[in-house]
């Protein structure tokens, strides 16, 4: 993906506008709600959002202005609640983002300096529990969770995590050690099929990472180091075999160009 790209509804309402560069999101975007009102804008760099970023409810007014370093870690500068009154003030506050009714809150905690500090709460669009949260430094552990039922499936920040969506179907699993998370977790699609598995430790993507299509067939696979892309990424086409060229790159700069012919290696030329 490259250059300029604008999503529309099916009415032809404008959703997103912005640019990609090398199939990542770069330099200004801006998103809007169905009814055509501001849902957020901000800016890319390479994918990752930066700088300061304000996000809309529905009705208009402000939800929340936030800053984002060049490594995406968010400080909360300021936030109001629905009807406009302030819960963070410059950096400092009680932070709460809300359902699609302001008497559930779907998230909250305190924020110091603009970070988020001490215990926060999620909970499912019913208002029932979801996960405890625990901030420590830069560390963010799980200390508890519970399915959409109320049982309790992570205590003291170990068991195993398991979110479904609203027709009840497994979306994501993973496992917690320590509050972090450990191990292999899975992405479904709607089907039930893998979408993506992810070797894990003590909370950061450390292993192998494979994506699949629809369909079960392998669509991408490479190693992560400590949340960092590393060594030979493949992809895949659908049917299993590769076609065309595959580019490498290695911070930003363009190394080798494999050439494939129904899915047969047939040049390599390195930069």
């Amino acid at each position: 993906m490259s250059g300029l790209w604008m999503e529309y509804e099916e009415s032809g309402r404008l959703l997103s506008k912005g640019s990609y560069h090398l199939d990542r999101q770069t330099g200004d975007w801006q998103f809007w709600y169905l009814d055509g009102t501001d849902a957020s804008s901000g800016r890319y760099n390479q994918g990752q959002t930066v700088g300061v970023w304000k996000y809309y409810y529905e009705s208009g007014k402000l939800q929340r202005i936030c800053e984002y370093d060049t490594e995406g870690k968010e400080k909360i500068l300021n936030s109001w609640a629905p009807d406009g009154s302030v819960e963070v003030r410059d950096g400092k506050g009680h932070y709460r983002l809300y359902g699609d009714s302001s008497e559930v809150v779907l998230l909250e905690g305190a924020v110091s300096n603009g970070y988020r500090v001490r215990t926060w709460f999620s909970r499912y669009p019913g208002g029932s529990l979801k996960e405890e949260f625990l901030y420590r430094g830069e560390e963010m552990l799980v200390v508890s969770a519970w399915d959409p039922k109320g049982k309790q499936i992570v205590t003291n920040g170990f068991g195993d995590s398991v979110e479904y969506d609203s027709l009840g179907q497994k979306v994501f699993e993973a496992h917690y050690d320590n509050g972090k998370i450990s191990g292999v977790t899975t992405t479904y699609y709607p089907n039930g099929n893998i979408y993506q598995s992810t070797q894990f430790e003590e909370g950061k993507a450390t292993g192998m990472v494979t994506t699949y299509y629809l369909s079960g067939q392998k669509e991408m696979e490479g190693m992560m180091d400590e949340g960092t892309q590393v060594g030979e990424w493949k992809w895949w086409h659908e049917d299993g075999k590769k076609q065309g060229d595959q580019l490498f790159w290695e911070y930003e700069e363009l190394i080798k160009i494999e050439k494939y012919e129904n899915g047969e290696l047939v040049e390599t030329e390195l930069k």
